[in-house]
């Protein structure tokens, strides 16, 4: 029975206390929450990979209040998947929340699922856009003194019409990822990892062609390869986690940042 863990890490008032995982209950940018099993390293690895930028060229207006629920929806959410040190495989969902809890703007809502146990022939991307990922803290949330564990889920239900679709895609693409894969075959297998950007004008089909990418190869060549479907930081030559990257033309940040 697969386990998943889950932690969220966003901009709070009040968070969960626990010394041994290294987090304490005071404001910031936090891990809001986590279930109880990850290690201090798993949440460390987690926040360096939860990041949300908006690009440099960014023209939409959005409130200026405090963690707005609403801002979510104005912005591509960013879908990271990677293998954890531990070997515990996980997926983390960020998304552009506005203004933080000291006013200024940059703040990022960040939800984390962290698979254990599993399958051989289980791989993250299978939990792409699941409603499982949230976006925001309630008010109450927010404003609870006191912040509990979350819960361990069991083999949580995987997005019904994910693979459908992506089968469509597949066949409706076929030239396209043909190539893609024979490139990150080669890479894959070369002692030089480098990074594949996918550039399209639509986040849509950009995270379709890299869940697609992730479908269609061998899992014993690409096991250990994450995706980024957006917001990608090139050259990433200071992490090996991720190796496919996803922008969107005209809306990125194609800079010399590591993520």
């Amino acid at each position: 029975q697969m386990k998943v863990y889950q932690m969220i890490y966003t901009s709070v008032e009040n968070c969960l206390a626990d010394p041994e995982l290294g987090l304490q209950n005071i404001p910031g940018t936090r891990v809001y929450s986590c279930s109880q099993g990850l290690t201090r390293e798993n949440i460390s690895e987690l926040m360096r990979f939860s990041t949300y930028r908006l690009p440099k060229n960014n023209t939409t207006t959005y409130p200026t209040g405090f963690a707005d629920p609403s801002i979510a929806g104005l912005f591509p959410k960013t879908f990271r998947t990677l293998r954890l040190s531990d070997g515990k495989l996980c997926a983390i969902q960020s998304v552009y929340a506005g203004y933080d809890i000291n006013g200024e703007a940059g703040n990022f809502f960040a939800h984390a699922l962290v698979f254990d146990e599993y399958d051989n022939d289980f791989f993250p991307e299978q939990y792409f856009g699941s409603e499982l990922f949230r976006t925001y803290l309630t008010k109450e949330e927010h404003n609870t003194k006191l912040v509990r564990y979350m819960p361990i889920l069991e083999n949580p239900q995987k997005p019904a019409s994910l693979e459908s679709e992506i089968c469509e895609f597949i066949a409706s693409h076929t030239k396209e990822l043909t190539y893609l894969i024979n490139q990150a075959v080669t890479m894959l297998t070369s002692d030089n990892i480098k990074n594949i950007c996918i550039s399209t004008s639509d986040e849509d089909i950009t995270e379709k062609y890299l869940v697609a990418l992730k479908w269609l190869l061998p899992r014993d060549v690409s096991q250990n390869t994450g995706i980024s479907t957006y917001n990608v930081f090139l050259p990433s030559d200071k992490q090996d986690k991720i190796v496919f990257h996803g922008t969107i033309k005209d809306k990125n940040n194609i800079t010399s940042d590591i993520i």
